[in-house]
């Protein structure tokens, strides 16, 4: 079986001019004190260089800094994408102006997610606003190094994560890194809260923006990969994630740890001397503020740094040696374990020398050794070397410059690496893809099969995964006889269901059978045959009885081998396509108090953040349960606030009707309203449709001002006049009216929506 859920690995090769094997020039004025920054209140700031750890955070992302980055002209907006390793519910940026030489001020900070791997454009209903000491500008002193306060946002392993912020007053050379392998951008004017920015420029670097943190109370740990431009990922391709550290971090997250992985590569970077090219400080002189003090740091794997001393003449193996036990003491007296690396060959490319390659065997035989006090060794060479010329890359594993691997190369170091010095996964358990069990009625992408692992979750026949890695256009293929998937779903209300399957077969019999909680609902299904493995068909099964609630589905394949690309389940009578009354047992909100998008709206008393929960024995249109809403607004000409509620995969018909009971309890509380958010951006409250009365559904018009205090109304609309064939994939309760100070504060409850 071909199971595709792995990145989406698209984007051309970027083209960096020039050999990594760097100079010996020393960096002046780099030497500043390195030890670790104090952490004070909601954000920290430093008085010198390094990164900050505080107790509670684990880094998932993360790069080195160096000094003589770019300069930004005044009021530039710049947006940087980064790839997470590990989950997390809540999330901090770090921002360096470590190598500075002025102050920088960076202000209207915002994280979301990016619509592709690009990172060109953000889904603006993800994007949420991060601050510090709780504004939302912060300056950064030369040499200084701050982290923000907590940003409540569902971080999602292997996932990006794209980050804007405003240069208000520009800036002098920035503190950045120099090969970033993904694009970034930066656009003139305040464009933060924009999709898209105009008039972009392009660069592949990354500019103040050095880590990402993460709270996960599963995580074990995070791992730092600390080298030069292997570990950096030089000759990667863009936008693709396809370093061998990206690729450890694929293997951690699929055997079942949680241990995020830091990139700690710097092209051209040397274990023993300074580097102008770059530029970067030593190894030696860098490795506390790089390694030691990041967030969560349990581990470090030391890599290829001693290949560019011996490319730029430091060929003594036992002055290299002494250098490579100085990172062992460190790493130890740092309370770390240290997976020491061999050295990758490099003959063929500038650089080497047969007495550099005399030093490389002595440094591999010194790792490989039992005495060198190394915790684990992840031998490189033996992974990309020719067995039959081992100073030489297999060639399959060459990029074409003889010290760089290509993308299989990347990859064979990756799977080098023993993962026991990590810990024991827990036993696994099923749970859904992305956290959230798939809505019915609703569309299953057929990749999107539970978490859990073989055995649990899915049944593959072949232990390896045939045809390649994830294509979000596939889904899953190249299936044999008795292979199944599980899904986790949430059926909205009992009633009589459709599924229409969307597959490929390309010849012979193809047959398939869909079982909920271990009971066959479909007998046996045979697929047409398409004549092609890219040739689909709709293949539709009636009359399935489901029950409301939580159940497993599970996709069995009985013969013939076929494609599968979705599932769709459409309601046929009975029912509703979403219905809880927030008691104990109905569909409950994937989110609580949870805030999308605000402005001007605060806590209803001070010390509070604005709110919207479930809230028992209070007020309720039926049963104990409901809805509680509330905050304060400060009269501002956009006063507004956007609490995501529930995650649903919703299809709308052009009968769709969505109905609910409100409560407010002041006057701002009736400009409350049920929004919508369609999976292509659009929304329910632009989208036209009014409620029963002719009044606009948007929460600013308020229910035409006519709903009274302290009592329960009715709101219904035909949202399928405006929304059909659209995809609701969040269900809003929203606050929007401008210049109006005061409280808000109400209920809503018994939210349907009908096929």
């Amino acid at each position: 079986m071909k199971t595709f859920r792995m990145n989406q690995w698209i984007g051309s090769r970027t083209a960096v001019a020039g050999a990594i094997l760097g100079g010996t020039a020393a960096i002046a004025g780099c030497t500043a004190d390195m030890g670790r920054l104090p952490q004070g209140g909601t954000e920290a700031v430093g008085t010198d260089m390094s990164a900050i750890s505080t107790p509670g955070w684990t880094a998932t992302w993360g790069v080195s800094p160096q000094a003589s980055g770019q300069s930004f002209a005044a009021n530039t907006t710049v947006r940087q994408t980064v790839h997470a390793s590990i989950s997390g519910s809540s999330l901090r940026l770090q921002l360096s102006n470590a190598f500075g030489n002025q102050a920088v001020t960076i202000t209207n900070v915002h994280v979301a997610k990016p619509t592709d791997n690009s990172g060109a454009t953000v889904d603006l209903s993800t994007a949420k606003a991060v601050t510090f000491g709780g504004q939302t500008s912060v300056t950064i002193a030369a040499g200084q190094t701050v982290a923000s306060d907590a940003v409540s946002y569902a971080v999602t392993a292997l996932q990006d994560v794209t980050v804007t912020f405003l240069l208000p007053q520009g800036s002098g050379p920035s503190t950045y890194h120099w090969l970033s392998s993904q694009s970034n951008y930066s656009a003139g004017g305040d464009q933060t809260g924009s999709a898209s920015l105009s008039g972009s420029s392009t660069w592949t670097q990354y500019d103040y923006l050095m880590a990402m943190d993460v709270q996960n109370s599963a995580a074990t740990g995070a791992i730092v990969t600390f080298g030069a431009s292997i570990t950096d990922g030089y000759t990667t391709a863009a936008n693709a994630n396809q370093r061998w550290p990206d690729d450890l971090a694929v293997r951690i997250h699929t055997a079942g740890l949680n241990v995020g992985v830091l990139n700690a590569g710097i092209s051209g970077n040397q274990l023993l001397a300074d580097n102008s090219w770059g530029p970067s400080l030593s190894a030696e002189h860098r490795f506390s503020n790089d390694v030691a003090n990041q967030s969560g740091i349990k581990w470090v794997v030391f890599s290829d740094d001693p290949i560019n001393d011996m490319g730029s003449g430091q060929t003594n193996g036992s002055a290299l040696i002494t250098g490579y036990q100085q990172i062992i003491t460190d790493a130890h007296n740092a309370g770390l374990k240290i997976v020491c690396s061999t050295l990758t060959p490099f003959q063929g490319a500038g650089g080497w020398s047969a007495a550099g390659e005399t030093a490389r065997g002595q440094i591999n035989s010194f790792v490989r050794g039992s005495g060198s006090g190394c915790d684990a060794v992840l031998d490189q060479d033996t992974a990309t070397h020719n067995p039959s010329s081992p100073t030489w890359f297999l060639p399959a594993y060459d990029s074409g410059d003889h010290i760089h691997p290509n993308t299989a190369g990347y990859q064979a170091i990756a799977n080098a690496f023993n993962l026991s010095i990590l810990g024991t996964a827990p036993p696994p358990t099923e749970s859904p893809y992305g956290g959230t069990a798939w809505a019915i009625p609703g569309v299953i992408e057929a990749e999107n099969y539970d978490l859990g692992g073989e055995g649990l979750a899915y049944h593959d026949n072949e232990p390896a995964n045939l045809g390649g890695q994830y294509r979000t256009s596939d889904g899953v293929g190249w299936t044999n006889n008795g292979e199944w998937m599980k899904y986790t779903v949430n059926v909205a209300s009992s009633g009589t269901y459709n599924l229409n399957v969307r597959a490929t077969c390309n010849s012979g019999v193809c047959t398939m059978q869909m079982n909920v909680d271990g009971t066959n609902v479909t007998g046996t299904m045979t697929l047409a045959v398409t004549g092609g493995w890219q040739t689909w068909a709709d293949n539709t099964k009636t009359g399935i009885s489901l029950t409301a609630g939580q159940h497993v589905i599970q996709i069995q394949e009985l013969s013939g081998g076929f494609n599968l690309n979705k599932f769709t389940v459409t309601l046929a009578s009975g029912g509703s396509l979403f219905s809880t009354g927030l008691e104990s047992g109905q569909t409950q909100p994937t989110w609580s108090s949870t805030i999308d998008w605000s402005s001007n709206v605060t806590g209803y008393t001070s010390g509070i953040n604005p709110e919207c929960a479930v809230r028992t024995g209070e007020q309720a249109h039926t049963g104990s349960a409901a809805l509680m809403y509330s905050g304060s607004a400060a009269g501002a000409a956009s006063d507004y606030v956007y609490f995501k509620v529930f995650s649903v995969n919703m299809p709308i018909s052009s009968t769709s009707v969505l109905d609910y009971w409100i409560y407010p309890q002041q006057d701002n509380g009736r400009y409350v309203a049920v929004d919508f958010h369609c999976t292509d951006g659009t929304t329910l409250r632009d989208s036209g449709a009014v409620d029963q009365n002719g009044f606009s559904v948007h929460p600013n018009a308020g229910h035409g001002g006519n709903i009274p205090l302290n009592a329960w109304s009715e709101v219904r609309s035909t949202v399928g006049s405006k929304l059909a064939g659209k995809t609701v994939d969040k269900i809003w309760v929203a606050y929007d009216r401008a210049n109006s100070t005061g409280q808000l504060r109400g209920y809503i409850d018994d939210i349907s929506v009908s096929p």
